[in-house]
């Protein structure tokens, strides 16, 4: 049986989110634009985990040259996506978020300037310089510190981690892929019961204790090492309350160790270190250009490790090598052969650079790092859509009836035109030009359909004079003198409540020339009819289709929105859009009902439909055409009926499906309009009779 490498995301990615079936069919500029499509998918869906999880708004981005990111504010992510690697850079992001959260940096930048914690003091700064006769000035300093920020490194990793599985338990699985792909391997369990690691020496403890909540660890391998593990106390590791406590037990352990160790002799002297390149960049992920280090044997029995606090794998009494006083060391196993002592080394410096946060993350280009950053703020998100659809054509290629995903983009600026990542958007010349005649003639209709179209902004009041209660009327006042105490006024005002419109177009290929022109022009009349009214809000949506790493994808551009957009966006950018692409008229009909739906009850919502008439649309996952594609569109029609949207369908006019206004009715039966929409007395009589 194949291991699902990705259990954790599968809850929630679709299945082809890794494995694109028609990549093959694409240019290079289409895989291209899907691979950045689907890195920012991938970003967002990592930021709003990191986000979650540490409840604060941290910055995630991609790695390129030259960046190097130690502020403490930023998580960096790998681009590369596939089935393997996806849960473990989740878990990673989580593990350096949280380390934003929790840690406290100037912590580090003390010890890198020597201000050490007690028991380390001036007299014990002495005494190391002594035992190792170093004559360099700073080498106790350097030594010593060097050895604290391994141990603290350590510590607070445990100190996280137990807040992760605490606070955020359903997370836990990412950081388990998280420990097996960087951390553990099978040659470390070896290792742990090996011979190998169990002489009086600093690589010899760090190891073990780095390996503390592997189930293998010996704490009799070493002569202190069950009193490190006592003192480290992960069952208890809560106690800990910031990275200033964890300092202060980081210098007790050194102390516990370093008394421990014999003095050196002249041929093993630890001592004659000369060299000061200190290490001063904590946490500093490493500039290899080479894609993510590779995870270790899946034959590792450490699925729990990584500190798994609430299930008590790390904490509870030692195993059955743990017995014993620690007064005598184990001798373990025996020896590892060559290679395996080459291959515990190699996984042993792979441990110490997850410690020190030195990662290798595979980079992208500035170039593209750019485009991600301009979709990213696009507010690019992916909905599943295809829900209960069926075709009936299982005899050929055309019987795929999976759901599909459908692009969904909330913020239309001109950078994401100038970006080029979306079918629908242009920014040649030619085009622009064009589209922007339509755009100011739009305006110009809107502006006399605004004068025309009151229904909505009309106030009604009906006055009752001579009542019990309400207002008095100052004109009956000399009445009360002859006993009458009628001398109210009661004033019923009748409003409309607000409105919502949500207008859908069509922006397929088959809407070109003349019909888009047209559609536009009526899309932007509403718009501004709409800014003229008090109690009015507008949403322009756009339905086409994109290049994904799923060959294609049906596409919603949310471009207008008036309760965060000033109308002047359209004047500004609605040139930029053009038709593109097919027609997955239902699918992305379902893929925003829900929002349609969830408008506050105080709220008519209304939603106008502008298209010429026929849904068509094929990717890996469904074929969305003829009757099938009918019955779903008219299905989802039906669901906003149902919620108490209100529904007006333009069938426009002279398109590659003008002869297809049957299969319009079909779609949208008693809500399809048939007129001409830049006629600007039809358009507001439909109009007002639909706000009624």
């Amino acid at each position: 049986m194949t291991e699902n490498k990705n259990k954790y995301s599968n809850f929630w990615i679709d299945n082809d989110f890794f494995n694109p079936n028609d990549v093959d069919l694409q240019d290079d500029n289409s895989k291209k634009s899907s691979d950045l499509m689907a890195l920012a998918s991938y970003k967002r869906a990592v930021s709003n985990f990191v986000s979650i999880v540490t409840n604060k708004d941290i910055n995630v981005t991609f790695k390129t040259s030259g960046d190097s990111y130690t502020d403490g504010n930023t998580v960096t992510i790998s681009s590369k996506i596939n089935e393997s690697d996806f849960d473990p850079i989740v878990g990673l992001a989580l593990h350096e978020g949280s380390h934003i959260k929790l840690t406290d940096f100037d912590v580090l930048k003390r010890l890198m300037a020597d201000d050490f914690e007690y028991p380390i003091d001036d007299n014990y700064l002495e005494s190391i310089n002594k035992k190792y006769g170093s004559t360099v000035s700073h080498f106790a300093n350097y030594y010593i510190r060097t050895k604290v920020k391994d141990l603290i490194n350590v510590i607070e990793d445990r100190r996280i981690d137990y807040y992760i599985y605490s606070t955020s338990p359903g997370y836990k699985g990412y950081y388990h892929s998280m420990y097996k792909k960087y951390f553990h391997s099978n040659i470390i369990d070896k290792g742990l019961k090996s011979s190998e690691h169990r002489t009086d020496d600093w690589d010899s403890y760090m190891f073990r204790i780095i390996n503390f909540t592997n189930e293998n660890r010996d704490l009799d391998a070493l002569p202190k090492l069950r009193e490190v593990w006592d003192m480290i106390d992960i069952r208890n590791i809560s106690r800990l309350k910031n990275t200033t406590e964890v300092y202060m037990l980081a210098c007790q352990v050194f102390k516990v160790i370093e008394d421990s160790l014999p003095k050196p002799t002249a041929d093993s002297s630890d001592g004659d270190q000369n060299q000061e390149n200190e290490d001063g960049n904590q946490g500093e992920q490493s500039d290899n250009h080479s894609d993510d280090s590779q995870g270790g044997d899946n034959e590792s029995k450490n699925d729990s490790q990584g500190g798994d606090y609430s299930d008590g794998d790390a904490e509870g009494d030692a195993s059955e090598t743990n017995k014993g006083g620690g007064s005598k060391t184990t001798q373990g196993d025996g020896e590892l052969s060559p290679r395996q002592k080459k291959m515990l080394e190699n996984a042993i410096k792979k441990q110490k650079k997850f410690q020190e946060g030195d990662i290798s993350k595979k980079r992208v280009s500035k170039k593209d790092k750019s485009k991600i950053d301009v979709l990213s703020k696009s507010g690019i998100e992916e909905r599943m859509s295809g829900e209960g659809y069926e075709h009936g054509d299982h005899n050929s290629r055309f019987g795929r009836n999976k759901k599909t995903a459908v692009t969904v983009v909330r913020n239309f600026t001109k950078d994401l035109v100038d970006s080029g990542m979306l079918n629908n958007l242009s920014n040649s010349e030619w085009s622009t030009e064009r589209y922007n005649g339509c755009v100011e003639k739009g305006i110009q209709l809107g502006t006399m359909l605004g004068r025309r179209l009151k229904v909505r902004s009309e106030e009604r009041s009906l006055t009752t004079p001579r009542m019990k209660s309400g207002k008095i009327a100052g004109r009956l006042l000399h009445e009360l003198g002859m006993g009458n105490t009628q001398i109210f006024d009661h004033t019923i005002i009748n409003r409309h409540k607000p409105t919502l419109i949500h207008i859908s177009v069509d922006a397929s290929s088959s809407m070109s020339g003349d019909l888009w022109y047209n559609t536009q022009t009526s899309t932007v009349a509403i718009a501004k009819a709409a800014s003229m009214t008090n109690n009015m809000d507008v949403v322009i949506s756009y339905r086409g289709t994109n290049d994904s790493n799923r060959s294609t994808v049906p596409l919603i551009l949310i471009a207008y929105d008036s309760r965060v957009d000033k109308f002047a966006k359209v004047h500004q950018l609605f040139g930029y859009i053009r038709p593109s692409g097919c027609t997955p008229e239902g699918l992305c009909f379902e893929a925003i009902i829900d929002e349609l739906s969830m408008v506050n009850n105080n709220t008519d919502t209304f939603f106008i439909n502008f298209s010429d008439g026929y849904p068509g649309f094929s990717n890996s996952d469904i074929d969305y055409y003829g009757s099938a594609a009918i019955r779903h569109t008219s299905a989802q029609v039906k669901k906003m009926t149902k919620n108490g949207v209100k529904v007006l369908s333009y069938f426009i006019h002279g398109g590659y499906h003008s002869n297809n206004s049957d299969q319009f009715e079909r779609m949208y039966g008693k809500h399809s309009k048939n007129v001409d929409v830049t006629n600007i007395i039809q358009l507001t009589k439909t109009l007002n009779k639909f706000f009624e």
